[in-house]
């Protein structure tokens, strides 16, 4: 005789001790916004020079000439080339003739850089190796009261006979360094340049341009 056997199943559920029922759960969105960390303001970008009879006088100086042909600033400050040539006759050159504001928050500060293009064709071009910048200290308070660990690779600065003493620097194609700073600025600081053009006595009666490009890099490591 076969037996049946009946019975009921219980099924539930007992908590376990230390265990949460329930669980839920939230998501924060996190991210960084880097903000600009420089900024580079053109204040006076245009300057034409109209020669006198004084300045088909004067001459450049080769030995107050800043020269870094690999655009590296490595190379130091106010180290000067005697060995430049084509100078030529004839030397312009013009105070306040550009200013810029610059400006950055990067820790170990920011290099200005200088370039320009050698256009094909030689009509109403003004030649990059004519061309010449320094920064004028008087008028760059930065500068002139060494704030920030400020350089410049040519600048104008008194000399010991209380004449005013400058130091230029030939514009090239490639990149160069001209003014930095070593820390963050606390506000913009306004760079004075003054503007100079050798070789007079090339230029014929006419318009002569050319465009200056200034790149401000915040020096990051």
């Amino acid at each position: 005789m076969k037996r049946i056997l009946s019975g009921a199943l219980v099924i539930g559920m007992v908590a376990v001790s230390g265990y949460a029922a329930d669980m839920q759960q939230e998501d924060a969105e996190i991210g960084l916004r880097v903000p600009q960390i420089i900024e580079l303001v053109g204040i006076d970008m245009r300057e034409t020079i109209t020669p006198g009879p004084e300045d088909y006088a004067r001459d450049l100086t080769r030995t107050n000439i800043v020269n870094y042909p690999d655009g590296n600033a490595a190379a130091g400050p106010n180290t000067m080339d005697p060995s430049n040539a084509g100078i030529g006759k004839g030397f312009a050159e013009r105070a306040d003739a550009i200013s810029i504001t610059l400006f950055t928050n990067a820790q170990d500060g920011a290099n200005l850089y200088i370039h320009g293009v050698q256009p094909a064709g030689p009509q109403g071009v003004l030649r990059l190796d004519d061309t010449y910048l320094t920064v004028q200290t008087e008028k760059t308070y930065v500068l002139l009261n060494k704030l920030e660990g400020s350089e410049a690779s040519a600048q104008t600065y008194p000399s010991e006979t209380n004449m005013t003493r400058v130091t230029w620097l030939r514009i090239h194609n490639e990149a160069q360094y001209l003014f930095g700073v070593k820390m963050s600025t606390s506000d913009p600081r306004l760079v004075v340049f003054k503007l100079g053009v050798a070789n007079l006595a090339r230029y014929t009666e006419g318009e002569y341009s050319n465009t200056l490009t200034f790149t401000l890099i915040p020096i990051v490591g």
